[in-house]
């Protein structure tokens, strides 16, 4: 369960980023997840990986959650219990906070690009528009 919440905030970490349909986003996680399954010691363990692999492998969250199954169903796991979810819990909190970061500064970035429209010009300027009034015409609320 820790794992599945460790990817999901992964996923919102790439969500953060906006993009024109929603496949764009699945396709960048594969492009993460797919390598994560080959060094994390899903299919090879991690003993036979060579050194470099090895030192790579520490910064995926799927090692950790590969290792928590291994734990469950046999006794030869490459780290402790508490090494495992303290790095996953470690993880969760590292992926949401870039991936606010992220939405935040792309977003920021999107609002001044973007020209004013009439509404936000007038409330720019401490202005707004009269709905009341038929002809459209902007009063002052100074």
């Amino acid at each position: 369960m820790l794992t599945s919440f460790c990817f999901a905030t992964m996923g919102t970490l790439f969500a953060s980023y906006p993009t024109e349909s929603p496949g764009d986003i699945m396709s960048m996680l594969n492009v993460v997840r797919m390598p994560l399954i080959f060094i994390s010691g899903v299919f090879i363990p991690l003993d036979q990986l060579p050194p470099a692999v090895q030192t790579v492998l520490l910064l995926s969250p799927l090692t950790y959650g590969n290792d928590l199954v291994r734990a469950a169903f046999a006794t030869d796991t490459h780290f402790s219990l508490f090494v495992d979810i303290a790095v996953l819990a470690v993880f969760i909190p590292v992926f949401q906070f870039v991936a606010n970061g992220l939405y935040r500064l792309v977003n920021d970035k999107r609002r001044m690009r973007e020209p004013l429209g009439r509404d936000d010009r007038c409330l720019k300027n401490n202005n707004s528009i009269d709905l009341s009034a038929k002809t459209g015409k902007v009063s002052s609320m100074v």
